[in-house]
């Protein structure tokens, strides 16, 4: 998301105000569900390894889940989770804890039998409609498959019933498929929903900004209860580097010499990397750099919790890499 930018003029105290849809940006979360489940091809092809990384999907999958659940906020959520070809309620529906989840995940079986294991997805949608339904309110269900060896109806159709029965849910697609029918399979499901997600598991897997992502489009969205947000002169950065340059201590120290007198005010700092080198090292570089310029301001004098970092990795770039290596610096006030 680009914002608007303005020079500081902090002798006026001058801001310029930003579009509301930049409010998203402050990493305060707002549930958009109100539990989540995971439901798990148990299948006999899920037990073989996957055709690209020699992994065990089922092993897979359980990454798949530990990275999304450590991406998950406390905010009250219901969860479960699933089994299904054979079925299994690892986890009925229930309050949400990290903990609890972490543990069932990790026990889940994966020296199960391959053969005589094929995948009735519809009478196993079925089995499980019950125990969506034990989720109160709108949800979320991740289905995590190879999309392989079903029995009778079509997956897409087995989804079509699913919905039918939990009308406000929505179905995210997380693929372990590694044949071109399993994909095009589990791609019926997605486009069954405008509002699915459709990503491959590897990615999740190899990306903590995708696992991010995944969770933070499913189950909240970012808000901020402020009134007024501006968005001041960026800081740049050098390649690979997180050091806050000398050029740009006037503009720290002058936003430091207000923040002191305005203890009402708050400061968003967003970290950002061009999208060169690997993109969860940049997600980190991204952080170093968000937390460079608050140490910066902490060290000139402003309160620790007048400041709020983030970092947002190559989510944002711009036509030059130079703009990318930055730090956008944002004044709230209530």
């Amino acid at each position: 998301m680009k914002m608007v930018k303005v020079l500081l003029l902090m002798a006026a105290l001058t801001f310029a105000a930003m579009p509301a849809q930049a409010r998203q940006a402050m990493g305060i979360h707002e549930k958009v569900v109100d539990g989540f489940m995971y439901l798990v091809d148990n299948s006999g092809s899920m037990m073989m390894d996957h055709k690209s990384t020699g992994v065990q999907k089922i092993e897979m999958a359980k990454n798949i889940m530990t990275k999304i659940d450590s991406n998950v906020p406390e905010l009250g959520y219901q969860g479960a989770l699933a089994l299904f070809a054979p079925n299994a309620a690892v986890i009925p529906a229930t309050e949400w804890n990290h903990e609890a989840f972490e543990v069932a995940i990790e026990a889940i079986d994966n020296e199960a039998p391959i053969f005589g294991r094929l995948t009735p997805m519809q009478k196993s949608f079925n089995d499980v409609a019950g125990m969506i339904s034990g989720l109160s309110g709108n949800k979320a269900v991740f289905l995590i498959s190879d999309g392989m060896e079903n029995l009778g109806a079509t997956p897409a159709v087995a989804a079509q019933a699913l919905y039918a029965a939990n009308p406000n849910m929505i179905l995210h697609v997380i693929s372990l498929a590694d044949t071109a029918e399993g994909l095009a399979n589990l791609k019926e499901v997605a486009a069954l929903n405008n509002g699915s997600i459709f990503i491959d598991g590897r990615t999740v897997i190899n990306s903590d900004v995708a696992a991010l992502d995944v969770v933070r489009t499913a189950l909240y969205v970012e808000t901020l209860p402020s009134e007024t947000v501006v968005s001041l002169q960026d800081v740049l950065f050098q390649v690979g580097k997180y050091n806050v340059m000398p050029k740009y201590a006037k503009l720290l120290d002058n936003m430091a010499a207000v923040m002191v007198t305005r203890p009402e005010l708050k400061i968003f700092v967003e970290g950002y990397a061009d999208p060169s080198g690997n993109e969860n090292n940049n997600l980190t570089l991204s952080q170093n750099r968000a937390n460079a310029v608050v140490e910066y301001l902490v060290n000139a004098g402003v309160r620790a919790d007048q400041l709020i970092s983030k970092g947002r990795g190559e989510t944002d770039t711009y036509p030059s890499y130079m703009l990318d290596r930055r730090v956008e610096v944002m004044i709230i006030w209530q």
